[in-house]
């Protein structure tokens, strides 16, 4: 099985990208969220949160460079114990410069608009490397594709089981979002589903019924990697590398 996206270093510095691009297999997961009441959010994280030992998601704001005084006060922030700072979309597509595949997680405030889709899908139009979008928001990739039919675009689950965590969700949003049952109107290219959830019927009846290729999300330890080898596609994986350790085996 290749794996067709993950994170395998920390890439904040220009010198980690460059090696990370350089020793990179598959691609790499990107973490997106618009400049937002001048505060990015970075998949969800605060930005005081120190990066893992080999493993962190990508950085990156959607429009930086477009946000005046806050913006420019926000790249002389570095993150905690380490010298990183916030980049732009269009700065790590510089970076890349199509060296590597991307999927870029848009992350989303779940309130129904999507006011940024529009400027994402002009972002990546102006970039000719390899690029997909993906979403737990299937409003978000619904607003993608109206603006974008050419990006691979795919919906990200999980059980939402906590509703906690999810509390801008309804149970039932969560119940259909679990299921995939809005999948149907968001018309995604590919499904990423918890590898902690895996089987489920769900994406099992997206990957076989609908001809949906199945990512599984994120791969850390042995034991979720064979789930991911019995049950997926592709990886989205974090803190290793598969080809130091050999063939993933063959799909199932």
């Amino acid at each position: 099985m290749a794996p067709m996206a993950g994170v395998g270093e920390p890439l904040g510095d220009e010198p980690a990208r460059r090696a990370a691009v350089a020793g990179a297999e598959g691609g790499h997961h990107v973490r997106v969220e618009r400049h937002h009441r001048h505060r990015p959010r970075v998949g969800g994280d605060d930005l005081r949160q120190p990066r893992g030992e080999g493993l962190a998601p990508v950085p990156v704001a959607l429009d930086l460079e477009h946000q005046g005084h806050a913006a420019r006060q926000l790249r002389r922030i570095p993150f905690k114990g380490t010298g990183d700072r916030m980049q732009s979309l269009g700065e790590l597509f510089d970076q890349v410069a199509g060296r590597v595949p991307l999927v870029l997680e848009v992350k989303s405030d779940w309130d129904g608009r999507q006011p940024f889709a529009a400027r994402l899908a002009e972002v990546i139009a102006a970039y000719a490397g390899p690029v997909a979008v993906m979403s737990f928001d299937p409003h978000m990739i619904t607003a993608f594709r109206a603006r974008d039919r050419r990006t691979p675009r795919g919906l990200v689950a999980e059980r939402f089981a906590d509703a906690g965590y999810w509390r801008q969700l309804s149970a039932l949003q969560r119940f259909l979002l679990r299921h995939l049952l809005m999948a149907g109107f968001a018309r995604p290219h590919f499904i990423a589903y918890d590898v902690d959830a895996l089987p489920a019927l769900a994406p099992w009846a997206g990957r076989h019924l609908f001809g949906w290729p199945l990512l599984t999300w994120t791969v850390r330890t042995p034991e979720q990697r064979r789930r991911a080898e019995r049950w997926a596609d592709a990886m989205i994986f974090e803190g290793f590398e598969p080809r130091s350790s050999g063939r993933m085996g063959d799909q199932p």
